[in-house]
C-alpha cells in the first residue's frame, strides 16, 4: 500500500509542469517516504509545491475563507463529502483512521483516503475558466464542484469521480480484509 504521504507527493508531482525540475525532487521523495512519514516528508514536498501552484507570493492556508484558499477549501470539501459517501457505502467505519486520528473526528477514514486526491483538486482550482477572487460567487462555487465530473482511472479502468471513489473505498476495504495486497490510489486520467 502506498501511504497517504506517498500517494500525495506522487500526486502533486503530477500536477507539477513535467519538465518542472521539480519533478525529479518529488519522486525522490515519494520513494523516501516510510510508514507513518517519521521524516515528514510531505511537509517538505508541500514546502516545494505550493509556490509553484499558487503563484504570486501566496500561501496555502486553510480555512481562510478567502481568495485561492478558500476555492480550494471548498473543493476539497466537496470531494471529501463524495469520498464519506462511498467509503459508509462500503461498510466502512468513517472514524477509524490510519493517520488521522481523533475522537472528535468522525471522518478520520476519510482524511486519510483524500490525501492522494487532493492534487486533483489544486488542479481543478488552477485550471478554472474563472479568476478566483476574494469570494467565492455562485458561478465559481458551481465551477468549483465540476470537479466530480473529473475522469479518474484507477485500476487500469476510467470513469466519472463518483463511480471511481465508490471502487477506491471498496479497494480499501479489501485491502484492510486481506484479499487486496497494495492498495491503489485513483489519478486524474491522463497524468500518470
Amino acid at each position: 500500500m502506498a501511504g497517504p504521504s506517498e500517494g500525495k507527493i506522487e500526486a502533486q508531482s503530477r500536477v507539477l509542469h513535467p519538465e518542472s525540475p521539480l519533478q525529479k525532487r518529488f519522486s525522490v521523495l515519494a520513494e523516501s517516504v516510510k510508514p507513518g512519514d517519521p521524516e515528514n516528508l510531505e511537509a517538505q514536498a508541500a514546502r516545494l509545491y505550493w509556490p509553484v501552484i499558487l503563484g504570486n507570493g501566496q500561501r496555502r492556508e486553510g480555512g481562510t475563507r478567502v481568495g485561492i484558499n478558500s476555492a480550494l477549501d471548498y473543493g476539497y470539501a466537496v470531494v471529501r463529502a463524495l469520498l464519506a459517501r462511498s467509503v459508509v457505502g462500503t461498510g466502512l467505519h468513517s472514524a477509524f483512521g490510519l493517520h488521522h486520528s481523533s475522537r472528535a473526528n468522525p471522518f478520520a477514514l476519510v482524511d486519510d483516503l483524500i490525501e492522494p486526491l487532493r492534487p486533483i483538486v489544486d488542479q481543478h482550482i488552477r485550471d478554472l475558466s474563472e479568476p478566483v477572487g476574494d469570494d467565492l460567487t455562485p458561478v465559481l462555487k458551481r465551477l468549483i464542484v465540476a470537479v466530480v465530473t473529473t475522469p479518474l482511472e484507477y485500476r487500469d479502468r476510467v470513469g466519472p469521480m463518483t463511480e471511481v471513489l465508490e471502487r477506491y473505498a471498496d479497494g480499501y476495504r479489501r485491502f484492510v480484509e486481506g484479499s487486496e495486497k497494495f492498495l491503489d490510489t485513483p489519478v486524474a486520467h491522463g497524468h500518470r
